[in-house]
This record gives C-alpha cells, structure tokens and sequence, in this order.
C-alpha cells in the first residue's frame, strides 16, 4: 500500500477508489474533502448502497452534542467512513484522536477528495490546505497509505501536489479525456 494520485474525469470512478479499497480493509476511512455538500452527498450515497450509520461527516454546521457523538463513534470503531475539512486537521483534539487510531491499526486509508485544492486554494482561499501535508506526514508521522483524488489539475497543479505529497510518476494514474463531446461552443459575432 503506497500512496497515490488520481486523475479521473468526472463520473469516472473517484469515488469508488476508496469505496473498495477501504470497504476491503478493516479500520475506517478519512476523507478530507473541502465541501460541506460534498460530504453529505458521499455519506448520502454510502447510506444507499448499505453503509447505514457506518459513516458520518463532521462540519462546523453540526451541533456540539453531534460533534460528540460523531467522535465517539469514531474512537469506539464504529464509522467505516468519516469525512472533514482540512481545518479539522489543525484541531489538536482531533490529531491526537487520529495519533490514537493510527497506532491502533484502525485507520485504513486517509483520502484526499478534491486535492487540487491543496494546490490551488492553499495560498489565498483555505490556509488549512498548505498545512495539511505537513501535518500529516511531519506531525502525524502518517504511515497510512494516502489516495489523492481529483478531475482538475493543471501540470503546474499536478506537479506541485506530487512534491506536497512526495509522490513519483508511477504514483500517479491518469485516465482524462482531452476531448469534452458533451460541450458544444458557438461562436457569434
């Protein structure tokens, strides 16, 4: 298990990357994703396919008492999925609740779900994002395998994500279509 980056179109299967491959391991699954719909669109879709209470998502629209019952699930082993924002990760409570699970053996892959952000909105938009290799790999010494996941990225992108996240060419599956035949472009003068 070692960790990687996809590029995939939309609709072509990021999501079941760490489906699968977490739903075949024990232990649960952190996917970082920047946007509150995003992950209650994941969970939504986990419900449906038979995930029920098994994964959860943590966002600051939550109530306390949610919160609560969300991390206690979390530390009994009860999610097999839970997604956060990268500001989740800045939260001391939070890293050493994760510190504890790692060494616990019960976190199977940690997904970084729209990581052309890392890139892209780290410098102006969301500062959490510039920190997050750093917290995962210096300060969490993170040794769980990391699937990286986007359809945006330009080679300036795409390369700056391979040295935050110290990835090599072979690290990388890239599967994008150059041609979009569902766009249609009219030119009027």
């Amino acid at each position: 298990q070692t960790n990687s980056l996809g590029l995939l179109p939309t609709g072509g299967g990021k999501s079941l990357c760490f489906q699968l491959t977490s739903s075949l391991q024990l232990g649960c699954c952190i996917v970082i994703c920047p946007i509150k719909a995003l992950m209650r669109d994941h969970v939504q879709e986990l419900d449906k396919i038979g995930f029920n209470n098994r994964s959860a998502f943590i966002t600051s629209d939550e109530k306390s008492w949610q919160k609560n019952e969300t991390f206690k699930k979390l530390r009994e082993s009860k999610l097999q999925f839970i997604f956060i924002s990268p500001e989740r990760f800045q939260n001391h409570d939070f890293r050493d609740t994760i510190t504890t699970l790692i060494n616990r053996n019960l976190i199977s892959y940690i997904v970084l779900d729209e990581v052309h952000c890392l890139s892209e909105w780290g410098h102006d938009f969301r500062p959490s994002y510039l920190a997050l290799s750093n917290t995962l790999f210096s300060i969490l010494k993170l040794k769980t395998p990391v699937i990286s996941l986007t359809a945006t990225a330009s080679l300036a992108v795409l390369k700056n994500i391979k040295t935050e996240l110290n990835l090599d060419d072979l690290d990388v599956v890239y599967r994008m279509h150059n041609s979009r035949e569902e766009l249609n472009f009219k030119i009027m003068y």
